[in-house]
């Protein structure tokens, strides 16, 4: 099962894999969920995927990331609220 699987996921146009952000928070503090972290890196990297980490919250989740997994792009709350579209679009004037 587990190889069809794999030989599955190989076929896919997979650009972006995200590392659920229920792994992320827990990951500093809990050594079953940083091997998971560990093994969603290596599938990402393996199928020349870039990986994201869903759910930083906070300095702690960022530096266990920053300093385990360097090139997983960081995104959460640490670094600021999800905006609606049109302000990327049509940004205020200053």
């Amino acid at each position: 099962m587990n190889s069809v699987l794999f030989s599955r996921l190989q076929r896919l146009p997979i650009s972006e894999v995200k590392i659920d952000r229920s792994f992320v928070l827990s990951a500093p503090g809990d050594p079953m969920n940083a091997n998971i972290v560990e093994m969603v890196v290596r599938i990402g990297e393996t199928m020349g995927a870039r990986v994201v980490a869903e759910g930083v919250e906070t300095q702690a989740h960022a530096d266990f990331l920053a300093s385990r997994h360097p090139q997983v792009y960081l995104q959460g709350y640490f670094f600021g609220t999800p905006q609606p579209i049109d302000t990327f679009i049509n940004p205020p004037a200053h």
